[in-house]
């Protein structure tokens, strides 16, 4: 028997790194089912979060991959990446590792229970997102304002939430490119839309 909880961790921790040959949600789907056999539910979901942490990504469509904990792939579309909620104060910032066969698109919802991720953003009845060079806002977002530019495949954006906006900056510095209303008691929740072998990565968070 293991002499403490540590030395267990660390051990099932080495084990459940995954093979380069192997899948990352594959290692991770074997993995779960095999510690909560072992280990039980609770100790087993401890062990799972220490070695594939999510790191934001909470929910991913059908047409995405998870290449690691930090980012995801687009393996045809429609094809997102949903957040956990961005509360006010708050910012988290993406960047494309790998541009797709069209724009990528940075955006968030409310009313997060009455959208299927595995559909286009723009289908929600509440959502707002940026691309190239456009805004699209509905339901709980409102006047909008930029972009300022057009949003470039080697931008780092930074999504930060205010008391009474979401706005999308340039991360580590001073540039806005554009912002929209919301109410500070909605629940807002990033979205991240790829095309087709786009690759996102989580910078900041």
């Amino acid at each position: 028997m293991m002499r403490s909880f540590g030395q267990a961790s660390k051990m099932i921790i080495n084990m459940l790194q995954p093979s380069r040959s192997f899948d990352h949600q594959e290692a991770e789907i074997i993995a779960r089912a095999r510690l909560t056999k072992i280990l039980g539910g609770d100790l087993g979901g401890l062990v799972m979060a220490l070695a594939f942490p999510e790191n934001g990504w909470k929910d991913c469509s059908h047409n995405i991959a998870r290449v690691d904990e930090w980012k995801i792939r687009a393996t045809s579309m429609p094809a997102n990446g949903v957040l956990g909620p961005l509360d006010v104060g708050k910012s988290i910032a993406f960047r494309l590792l790998e541009p797709g066969s069209f724009n990528w698109v940075v955006g968030a919802v409310t009313a997060r229970d009455m959208w299927n991720h595995h559909e286009y953003l723009i289908k929600s009845s509440s959502h707002v997102f940026l691309t190239r060079g456009k805004f699209s806002c509905r339901g709980d977002f409102s006047n909008s304002w930029g972009p300022s530019r057009e949003l470039g495949n080697d931008d780092v954006i930074e999504l930060r939430r205010t008391k009474v906006n979401l706005i999308w900056g340039i991360h580590g510095s001073d540039e806005i490119l554009g912002q929209v209303d919301v109410h500070p008691s909605k629940e807002v929740v990033p979205v991240i839309g790829l095309s087709t072998n786009g690759v996102c990565e989580i910078v900041s968070i």
